[in-house]
């Protein structure tokens, strides 16, 4: 993760230069280009500084791989120093993202050797939301101080509805339907399974 963040630190430095001198030029007038040239100029600092910052920052593993792979590419590691001074940082930069770019295609080439079995989607989702829907009328009882509706109405979902709604919405399950579990838990309630 270290080195994806350096990786997009270093593209910035490196080819912003020539993106914003790009723009520049194709400012639609000139108070325009003015302004994009103040804010570029204000912009470079900042990014030089924050890429020779990451790169000072690196765990020990992360500045080791870093090494290795600079070695590999036959490209000497840039020093923070080179990355925050203006004259030196584009190089520095763009020899980092060549050093980046071989790391990155060796991460590509790696084969997972762990094997997990694939999830399927049904019935545990089903089961768990279920109990939910038992937990939250138990909740539901407590709180009102009567029990949840048994018949839903589609058109005007009572308040429980909305509740068990709400809660899967939260739990990152909107997929899962509301009115479909509520009904479920008013048929067991119709025919006396005790929940």
């Amino acid at each position: 993760m270290e080195l994806l963040t350096l990786r997009d630190a270093a593209d910035a430095v490196a080819f912003v230069s020539e993106i914003r001198a790009k723009q520049i030029d194709d400012a639609p007038s000139e108070e325009l280009r003015k302004r994009w040239q103040e804010r570029a100029a204000e912009l470079s600092p900042i990014e030089r500084s924050t890429l020779a910052t990451r790169l000072e920052r690196l765990s020990s593993p992360a500045k080791k791989r870093l090494r290795e792979w600079a070695t590999h590419e036959g490209l000497p590691l840039p020093r923070p120093e080179e990355l925050a001074d203006p004259v030196t940082a584009i190089e520095g930069a763009r020899r980092l993202t060549s050093i980046l770019a071989y790391g990155n295609m060796l991460r590509q080439e790696l084969k997972p050797i762990l094997w997990v079995p694939t999830v399927r989607r049904g019935r545990p989702v089903q089961e768990a939301a279920r109990e939910l829907v038992m937990l939250l009328a138990d909740d539901y009882r407590r709180a009102a101080g009567r029990e949840p509706e048994r018949a839903v109405d589609t058109r005007a979902p009572g308040p429980f509805v909305r509740m068990v709604a709400e809660v899967l919405r939260l739990a990152g399950t909107p997929h899962v339907d509301a009115v479909e579990l509520v009904a479920w838990y008013g048929s067991l309630r119709r025919r006396g399974t005790r929940v």
